[in-house]
């Protein structure tokens, strides 16, 4: 008998060994690839980026930030590429891992703000085609995400740059961008990501637009 329970605690005490070592493993993994993300700025580089996400989510599949990783490179290769047949590509790739993503964690902001992205990448293929469509859809979802989250700062850099960038005559206002950027700033003072792998990124794009608005 005691032989049987002291087999029995092995095997307990492997998996959890086990258990322990794939959790190291993937946060190790994960750790290497977001660091310097922000200092990509070649579409091929934020492709190979996502490539090695997806690996990381094949391992993990019950993991919902990998496939959110992912579909944010897919996202910023999108905006670093200038063949429309890779921006497609792109877009569908973007697409495809925020679904996975929501469908791991539904209703978060900072997947709902991925939603908001991949249908303002749809307008930017085709404005004729998909701008009444996917406009609104980009709108709702980034309202959406303010809403499940009135703290997010990337919320607030994504409404600011979508209203500098657009033209006037479609809703952009320069000046009302600045004021959103304001406060994207300030929530960026008091953000604390619920871990070191979760989304903390944005603040380069408060420094690029910054910037912008300083040119003129």
């Amino acid at each position: 008998m005691k032989k049987i329970l002291f087999i029995l605690l092995f095997f307990v005490s492997a998996l959890s060994g086990w258990g322990q070592s794939n959790a190291d493993a993937y946060q190790q993994a994960m750790r290497k690839y977001l660091a310097g993300l922000d200092t990509l700025y070649v579409a091929s580089e934020w492709v190979a980026r996502a490539n090695a996400f997806e690996r990381i989510a094949q391992a993990e599949p019950k993991q919902w930030l990998p496939h959110y990783y992912a579909a944010l490179c897919y996202i910023q290769a999108f905006n670093f590429e200038k063949d429309e047949s890779r921006q497609k590509t792109y877009s569908e790739q973007a697409e495809r891992f925020i679904a996975r993503a929501d469908a791991l964690r539904p209703n978060d902001s900072e997947i709902t703000l991925l939603k908001s992205m991949a249908a303002s990448m749809r307008v930017r293929l085709s404005p004729i085609f998909n701008g009444a469509r996917y406009g609104r859809l980009a709108d709702e979802m980034l309202e959406k995400a303010q809403q499940i989250n009135p703290d997010n700062p990337r919320v607030y850099v994504q409404r600011a740059s979508n209203l500098y960038f657009t033209p006037r005559m479609w809703g952009g206002d320069k000046q009302k961008a600045r004021e959103v950027l304001d406060i994207a700033e300030r929530k960026f003072t008091t953000f604390r990501p619920a871990s070191d792998l979760h989304p903390d990124w944005g603040r380069s794009t408060v420094q690029y637009l910054r910037y912008l608005m300083e040119k003129e």
